[in-house]
């Protein structure tokens, strides 16, 4: 099926006002989320090829995002320090997560109960299920090793 419901010839191309540095689908349905080098996350409807949504917030270069496992929230993760998790529907932040340094990966847990985030140095386990606006705690915070054992 093409993006207009007919048989077509794919690829299909989804042009964006900024480069794509990753694309991730959606576990639940049809919207494809580009997490672009201009600090936005764009979803796309991906039956219509068609935009669905622009989120903002980010003041440094996303370096990472996931849904989880409903794809009713996505999680981005930046050089500007911060973690922010998104209700995809209302385009609400539901939570901003404060870190020490660049954060480089965001992954929720199979069951979405937990997110992880990693830095150089460092994950840190949330509680994905007591996030709200003005505070969060770390569950727990893994320290990596600064040498490798080969």
């Amino acid at each position: 099926m093409g993006c207009s419901g007919s048989v077509q010839a794919w690829p299909k191309i989804l042009k964006h006002p900024a480069p794509v540095k990753q694309c991730k689908f959606s576990p639940s349905d049809h919207r494809l989320v580009a997490l672009c080098q201009d600090n936005r996350l764009r979803i796309w409807d991906g039956e219509l090829c068609a935009p669905h949504a622009t989120f903002e917030g980010h003041t440094d270069v996303i370096s990472g995002g996931n849904f989880d496992g409903s794809g009713s929230r996505f999680a981005t993760c930046s050089a500007d320090e911060t973690v922010r998790v998104w209700q995809v529907d209302t385009k609400d932040v539901i939570a901003q997560l404060p870190h020490q340094s660049p954060v480089l990966s965001v992954q929720f847990s199979p069951d979405s109960a937990l997110l992880c985030t990693a830095m150089h140095h460092a994950m840190i386990l949330w509680d994905a299920n007591a996030f709200n606006k003005s505070r969060n705690e770390p569950a727990r915070t893994f320290e990596s090793c600064t040498s490798m054992l080969y």
